[in-house]
């Protein structure tokens, strides 16, 4: 009898340590990044199973984030962005078609909260408008004969400041109106380069 009870608490104990094992193996955890272009995230504290704390990178006012949240699908959590003032969010399941999060996904300034459909989901402040992407757009525009692209210098960063000048060349500027168009100030403002980008767009249109 000495012999046979440690042989079956032994026992006992291996299948109760396999059985927990593969439970936790049946429900991978929710994890966060920022492993990409433009990508903002400093920190994550998980409050309880399904609230999260995020803190990003402060740059200029703090407000920008842009981050992956991956394990999420059919799954209700809760974010909170402690130095943003975000509104209403966006989100996007491939990175490229963007959703605002609806009032009620938005409870609070800073916060937002949902079930997903897919594993893996982007959130950012708002829509991102990447270096990457405006490289491309004025590749596209520079090919318009009625754009020129100059630059006029560079960042602290080494970064070229373009200036675009869109004109029909065949009228003498005496008889031009003289417009200013500037944006891209801050790397927070992604709404002003989403305007500007569209500004280009409508001025192109009415030239060709």
């Amino acid at each position: 009898m000495k012999i046979e009870k440690p042989l079956l608490s032994f026992h006992v104990k291996i299948i109760f340590v396999l059985v927990l094992f593969i439970t936790a193996s049946s429900y991978p955890q929710i994890t966060f990044d920022a492993n990409f272009e433009s990508g903002n995230l400093k920190s994550v504290t998980i409050l309880d199973s399904t609230n999260y704390l995020v803190t990003t990178n402060e740059d200029i006012g703090g407000r920008w984030f842009y981050f992956r949240i991956n394990g999420v699908q059919n799954k209700f959590i809760k974010v909170t962005v402690s130095n943003s003032d975000v509104k209403r969010a966006v989100y996007s399941y491939d990175n490229k078609s963007f959703t605002r999060f609806s009032a009620s996904e938005s409870p609070a300034t800073k916060t937002f909260q949902k079930t997903y459909e897919q594993d893996t989901v982007y959130v950012a402040y708002y829509i991102p408008y990447t270096l990457s992407f405006l490289r491309e757009r004025i590749k596209q525009w520079s090919v318009s004969p009625y754009v020129k692209v100059d630059t006029l210098g560079y960042t602290l960063r080494s970064l070229p400041i373009h200036e675009l000048t869109i004109t029909d060349q065949a009228i003498p500027d005496s008889l031009k109106y003289h417009v200013w168009v500037h944006a891209r100030t801050h790397p927070s403002e992604t709404p002003s380069s989403w305007q500007f980008d569209g500004f280009i767009e409508s001025i192109r249109e009415i030239m060709s």
